[in-house]
């Protein structure tokens, strides 16, 4: 009975250490290390951080931060394209190996996927159409006004807080926000200060902003939680990649002028 009773616990032992929970998982790094191909999940129509080229390709601020980590590590990159809300599902899933979209940094999210030091930290402005009788952050909490944002971003938890009169709107993309915005769909859109330029830019005298920015953000890179190893090398390589000045070259290439990482008040 004692040598079937030890049998069958070494048996259970051995069927322990060698199922999948048990067994030793291979990080990331070791995976794109192997393979050569790095996953990276992306969104589109967000300049300058991503949008498409007119052949179709992929460009931007941040494709631009995923392809230089693809070359560093001997690896060829493919881009997922998901949606503002699909960044967070596309980490938890695994179905990519890091997110490269604007992903800015909140306690909430940080309690589902991990996070690189921020890469940048760009600030965030109300716009409105030119003619809009709206001049100040304090105007817009209002009733009649109807602020844009697009799904996926911290905007559904900023707006009420900061104008709680307001009513929100929520659209697919940034694109489809922009739009809205300039057809007078919605009264006023919040974006980082370039993408408001970009847009400005896109709508000559149609656009303005209003001053001072609402927000400062926290972007970094977005990866699965619970591999450190993976975690590390990424964290480090974007310390690296701000000290050496390509951080800089990078943001003035997409952006054309300022910095990706101004320093804040504490």
């Amino acid at each position: 009975m004692k040598t079937k009773l030890a049998c069958g616990v070494a048996a259970a032992a051995i069927l322990l250490l060698t199922s999948p929970a048990m067994a030793q998982t291979e990080s990331i790094l070791q995976k794109v290390l192997r393979t050569h191909v790095l996953t990276v999940g992306t969104i589109s129509g967000n300049p300058p951080w991503e949008f498409t080229t007119p052949d179709g390709q992929l460009d931007g601020y941040d494709i631009g931060i995923a392809k230089a980590i693809a070359e560093d590590l001997g690896a060829k990159v493919e881009f997922v394209q998901t949606s503002g809300a699909g960044r967070i599902p596309a980490l938890q899933t695994h179905k990519v190996d890091l997110v490269l979209a604007e992903l800015d940094y909140t306690p909430l999210r940080a309690q589902t996927v991990a996070y690189t030091r921020a890469y940048s930290n760009p600030a965030s402005q109300f716009i409105v159409r030119a003619d809009s009788p709206y001049k100040t952050i304090e105007s817009l909490n209002d009733p009649n006004v109807t602020l844009g944002y697009a799904l996926g971003g911290d905007e559904a938890n900023i707006y009420p807080k900061l104008l709680p009169k307001a009513k929100l709107k929520a659209f697919t993309t940034v694109a489809d926000d922009e739009q809205a915005l300039v057809s007078g769909e919605v009264t006023a859109t919040g974006e980082p200060t370039v993408l408001n330029i970009q847009m400005m830019k896109a709508h000559p005298g149609l656009l303005r902003v209003i001053d001072p920015p609402y927000d400062t953000a926290i972007t970094g890179i977005g990866l699965p939680q619970g591999d450190f190893v993976w975690w590390l090398w990424l964290d480090r390589w974007v310390d690296n990649f701000t000290f050496t000045g390509a951080n800089q070259a990078m943001w003035v290439k997409y952006v054309g002028g300022g910095s990706p990482l101004v320093e804040t008040p504490h």
